[in-house]
């Protein structure tokens, strides 16, 4: 049994209820992370479980991020404000994987800061605290790197991570997996959705809803490459 599985089992009855009652996104009668502890520098502190504590804290981390990522755009035929796919895996975070603990969320915001930004580590220490900092530092590449390096050691790395850095990662995959970029060649897309797929595997036992809906976004994906390929 995962970890993820073990503390969904420790906290409230209602979390379950309340996984059974959502949309087909969410999965039926599927476990949660509900403010699960992953342990070492990722357990949850007292500070953080206070509501009207916790919102500001978010709000910070998603106003610095925009701001940050405020040039950038998604790939996507729309070139949509980058902004959106930092809400859109905090969103999956906190309404799939049913995620509660503020500074998971803070880190979903920001997971893209550290690597596609000139943000110090330094300042999100400063900001937003160590832990934040240790999460966004997990998800982020070395773009000094090249691409194919990166991912390979991402697969490495994935497997140790704590299971809160695997569901903010499967979060990421599932936003990216959804539509690619038009201008990719139909090998950077299939070496995409490869890699992507490998990394949700060692990422989808954290949490059975979220890994519900990447993989229906994967194989949307997947047949869409191949009717285009035969096209």
């Amino acid at each position: 049994m995962s970890r993820g599985r073990r503390a969904a089992g420790q906290h409230h009855g209602n979390g379950r209820q309340q996984g059974e009652k959502a949309g087909s996104e969410r999965g039926h009668g599927s476990p949660t992370l509900r403010h699960l502890s992953a342990g070492g520098d990722l357990r949850a502190s007292d500070e953080i479980t206070s509501a009207p504590v916790a919102l500001p804290r978010l709000l910070e981390a998603l106003d610095f991020a925009a701001e940050r990522h405020s040039a950038q755009r998604r790939k996507g035929p729309d070139a949509a404000p980058y902004v959106n796919h930092l809400i859109e895996v905090a969103m999956l975070v906190a309404n799939v994987a049913q995620v509660e603990d503020v500074e998971v969320l803070m880190g979903a915001v920001l997971h893209d800061v550290l690597e596609d930004t000139p943000t110090l580590p330094e300042e999100i220490l400063s900001r937003f605290g160590p832990r934040v900092l240790e999460l966004v530092a997990a998800l982020s590449d070395d773009k000094a790197l090249p691409r194919r390096r990166r991912r390979e050691i991402t697969l490495e790395e994935l497997p140790a991570r704590e299971a809160l850095i695997k569901v903010v990662k499967l979060a990421d995959l599932t936003s990216n997996i959804k539509l690619l970029p038009p201008n990719w060649s139909h090998e950077r897309k299939l070496e995409y959705l490869e890699w992507s797929e490998r990394a949700a595997t060692i990422c989808s036992p954290e949490c059975q809803p979220l890994a519900e809906l990447y993989w229906q976004r994967a194989r949307a994906t997947r047949a869409a490459l191949e009717a285009s390929s035969l096209a």
